[in-house]
């Protein structure tokens, strides 16, 4: 099978960023058989070596031209069996072949006063594209899951919930709990943006 991921996750150094490091490099040592190949928006280094196209993006704003005409037409070059769109957004016409979308969270939707202008004009449209346009939908939570069926008016049956995991290579557990833990505590990791 040929597996087409736009990879442009892999340039940030937020979780995305983790997540599809840890997604393309999972997949190539679960499934050697399948030959995959990353559209990225610059150069990236991976433990894994995937066939890579680089298409760039000079600058944020043209991620639109990038994602519905440039990236689009190099995938029409390459004969596909499926592309996994990582980054909530796919391009704005239906592609030859299917497509799954990752969808982390709708925050954006929930908590539109937490974007920028720029930003809360461009994830209604994005969400829009990814409940119209994709095959399928990843997240992250079934707690994300819920909001995405609820704002995106997507069927349970189209997601997809995998849970995010510890990377035992980065963190391992040490045995015990410090001291200065109480016994009862919330843990909150995430970001406000």
């Amino acid at each position: 099978m040929r597996i087409g991921i736009e990879a442009r996750g892999l340039t940030g150094a937020r979780g995305v960023r983790t997540y599809v490091e840890n997604l393309v490099e999972g997949l190539i040592r679960i499934s050697s058989d399948n030959e995959f190949h990353l559209w990225l928006t610059e150069q990236s280094e991976l433990s894994v070596s995937p066939q890579t196209h680089v298409l760039p993006l000079q600058h944020e704003l043209l991620l639109p031209f990038w994602l519905h005409r440039a990236l689009p037409n190099a995938l029409h070059k390459v004969e596909l069996d499926i592309m996994h769109f990582t980054k909530s957004d796919v391009p704005n016409r239906k592609l030859s072949m299917p497509t799954v979308a990752t969808v982390f969270d709708v925050i954006p939707l929930l908590l539109p006063q937490t974007q920028s202008v720029v930003r809360g004009l461009y994830w209604p449209r994005a969400y829009k594209r990814v409940d119209t346009l994709s095959d399928h939908i990843i997240t992250i939570s079934e707690a994300s899951k819920k909001y995405i069926v609820e704002h995106l008016d997507v069927s349970p049956d189209q997601i997809t919930t995998t849970p995010l995991a510890v990377n035992l290579g980065h963190f391992s557990p040490s045995g015990s709990r410090p001291s200065a833990v109480p016994e009862k505590y919330i843990l909150f990791v995430g970001r406000w943006d």
